[in-house]
């Protein structure tokens, strides 16, 4: 686990009077940057088919929305906008609902699904702090979906071990 901390500098330097104080919130986000948190109402899903990459079309009752009240839903793009290909002609898709209790009902239903002959897989999904929060700035994204408040240790990570967990 990644043990958040409000002051993560070890060693102080005392500063001399001329030195203008920082801000010690500002400082201590900065280190939440490469910090991955636990979202536990949203569903990371793997092997979904190409042809129903359609958001509109995954918050139905057909779909996703048979589990809970579905917020959003986000397939993964490239940054040309583009559908994110993964193997066999799938993708992959982020589903936001209202209450954790939906999203843990849907990773139960779909995880190991097969659908179209292809194996679904579900997970919890992850985010990260925002950019602004991070520089101690109000968030100017009424939108925004990622963190505005210190996320709980126990479902913090750095980008670092979330790869080592996956690559045991």
């Amino acid at each position: 686990m990644f043990p958040i901390k409000k002051n993560t500098n070890r060693f102080v330097e005392k500063k001399s009077k001329s030195q203008k104080p920082k801000n010690r919130t500002s400082e201590g986000r900065k280190q939440l940057g490469n910090v991955r948190v636990i979202q536990r109402n949203l569903v990371y899903i793997v092997g979904l088919p190409l042809n129903l990459a359609d958001e509109d079309l995954l918050q139905r009752d057909e779909y996703f929305g048979q589990y809970g009240k579905v917020l959003k839903v986000s397939i993964s793009r490239t940054a040309a906008g583009t559908i994110q290909q993964c193997a066999n002609n799938t993708c992959s898709v982020y589903i936001t609902y209202s209450k954790e209790n939906e999203a843990v009902r849907c990773i139960q239903y779909v995880h190991g699904f097969v659908l179209e002959g292809r194996s679904l897989r579900a997970c919890f999904g992850t985010t990260k702090y925002c950019h602004a929060w991070l520089r101690n700035v109000p968030c100017s994204n009424s939108d925004c979906l990622y963190l505005h408040d210190i996320g709980s240790q126990e479902d913090s990570f750095t980008k670092d071990e979330i790869i080592s967990a996956y690559t045991r």
